[in-house]
């Protein structure tokens, strides 16, 4: 009589990779090996400063792949809010690094700023603006 062994391999997905300037937030099923089983959960988000494209969370296959490729993390700068008695432009939720804000003060309200005439202020590429919102003060003040 021949005896033979059968070994079942669990089907396991590696260890997804983690975005730069993001994190891994929550995982279900992971262990030691970096390895997670079929049905395991992974979370992701972004440091500030960044916006998550992709999904944000994926699961282990059957098939030993994610459900979708790992996302990225984007820099961009939040919108920063008018400025009493003015408003910006371009009007956007986020962002892109590059991107210059304009303000246009209301009738009878100038650009004010302590160091001189107003910068611009400009997305950097770390999701910060490079100089606050210039203000718009009351003509007859400035």
């Amino acid at each position: 009589m021949v005896k033979v062994e059968v070994v079942i391999l669990a089907i396991q997905c590696p260890q997804p990779l983690v975005p730069i300037n993001g994190r891994i937030d929550g995982t279900s099923g992971y262990n030691s090996q970096r390895r997670y089983p079929v049905g395991a959960l992974v979370m992701f988000s972004c440091t500030e400063g960044h916006i998550l494209v992709g999904e944000a969370s994926i699961v282990c296959a059957e098939t030993g792949l994610w459900s979708q490729p790992p996302p990225f993390c984007k820099a961009q700068c939040p919108y920063p809010g008018d400025p009493p008695n003015g408003l910006i432009a371009p009007l956007k939720f986020y962002y892109d690094p590059g991107d210059y804000l304009s303000v246009q003060c209301r009738d009878g309200f100038v650009h004010y700023s302590t160091s001189g005439s107003p910068e611009r202020p400009r997305c950097l590429p770390d999701g910060n603006w490079s100089t606050p919102v210039p203000q718009c003060k009351n003509y007859e003040e400035v």
